[in-house]
């Protein structure tokens, strides 16, 4: 009997040990606080979605880029559809507050940042692509700690639409806000910590629009990103008119036009945008490196040797620069200069170098053709891009 009474009350005086969700628990917790925003211009058309976390009664957190170019601004939950205005701002941190009259949906178990470490296993709630709530999973892969509180990197998967959501640790606490992704780099994703949310000043009553131009350019970045992922190429269109007109020296407006050209196969009206980011910064590699492609596909290769050339001379590493180079090289009918090409892309991504030496060696099979036919007094055309849109 003595030696089961010390154990009882050796057990009982043991430190409590959180025990971790499973992820369809964490889901099944974290889904209840998760709703819709979707952002409206003065046509009552939607310019932008994204996701919002419920953090006090009848109010919503979600990103400021989510909000901004706005008029008016809808909470949907289920099939329920709430009108929304900004309650407070703080674009420095892009946390924007919305109050939503009427929204009867449970906030978020609040949770800290500051019990995170590298490893830590976390769940992203959001609703990428204006698609159901889904869940990611992945761990905290990096803290930034340029602040008190860190911005936090995870492998979680944030997806245009998921911006505004939510990051909950592995009990189903909210720890940070889903925010941005960098588009192409594997697993960097961010998500600004809970603490941030104490910042949000709710003082601020200046109209989106006219605040946008106090929009820092990291935030302008995020939202162009995610629209174009999202393929909303008028929408961009739009964005990048207004961004370079309130900052016509910025190259990224322009950039941003430009790829709305490309992407749809404009190539002839994305050359001049591009030209514009270049003349704001001529160090722009990505701006040489499109410039070069849009060449590539009118027919311009003397032009896309150019371009691509000053794009690896600003950027050694630039896949796409060396790849452009090669292939104005095999256009010209430069093979031992597009050969070399290949054998410097080799050391940055060999499949893409074996891509770019497949299509050497079928312009080489081509030139040979098209030589011995004109031998025997046959024609046979250059090469053409002629079917793309100029």
């Amino acid at each position: 009997m003595r030696i089961f009474v010390q154990a009882a009350a050796l057990l009982f005086s043991l430190p409590s040990v959180a025990i971790a969700a499973s992820p369809e628990r964490v889901f099944q917790i974290a889904s209840k606080s998760i709703v819709v925003v979707h952002t409206l211009n003065e046509t009552n058309e939607q310019i932008s979605q994204g996701s919002g976390i419920v953090v006090a009664d009848e109010e919503v957190v979600t990103n400021c880029h989510v909000l901004e170019l706005g008029t008016s601004f809808q909470v949907h939950v289920g099939g329920d559809v709430f009108r929304s205005t900004i309650l407070g701002a703080n674009w420095d941190s892009d946390l924007c507050l919305l109050t939503v009259p009427g929204l009867g949906v449970p906030s978020a178990k609040i949770g800290s940042s500051g019990s995170l470490n590298v490893g830590s296993r976390v769940f992203a709630v959001g609703s990428p692509r204006g698609l159901d709530l889904s869940l990611s999973e992945g761990i905290v892969s990096q803290l930034r700690k340029e602040t008190t509180y860190p911005l936090i990197q995870t492998t979680a998967a944030i997806s245009p639409g998921s911006s505004g959501g939510g990051l909950f640790d592995d009990e189903g606490f909210l720890i940070g806000i889903t925010t941005f992704y960098i588009e192409g780099g594997q697993n960097l994703n961010f998500a600004l910590p809970i603490e941030w949310v104490s910042g949000i000043d709710r003082s601020t009553t200046v109209s989106l629009p006219a605040q946008a131009a106090q929009i820092p350019e990291n935030v302008l970045l995020i939202q162009a990103y995610e629209l174009q992922e999202q393929k909303q190429w008028n929408a961009l269109l739009e964005f990048g008119a207004r961004w370079t007109e309130r900052d016509p020296s910025n190259k990224w407006g322009w950039f941003f036009r430009g790829n709305v050209f490309w992407y749809t196969q404009y190539f002839g009206k994305a050359v001049p945008e591009y030209q514009r980011a270049l003349r704001a910064d001529p160090n722009f590699a990505q701006a040489w490196q499109s410039l070069g492609s849009c060449y590539t596909y009118l027919d311009r290769p003397l032009d896309s040797e150019f371009a691509h050339k000053k794009a690896v001379s600003l950027d050694p590493d630039s896949e796409m620069g060396w790849y452009g180079l090669g292939r104005a090289y095999a256009d010209l009918g430069r093979f031992d200069d597009a050969e070399r090409t290949v054998d410097r892309l080799k050391q940055i991504d060999r499949d893409t170098a074996l891509q770019l030496e497949s299509l050497i060696s079928s312009r080489k099979r081509y030139e040979k053709r098209r030589k011995g036919a004109a031998e025997i007094g046959l024609y046979l055309p250059e090469h053409s891009y002629s079917s793309i849109r100029k």
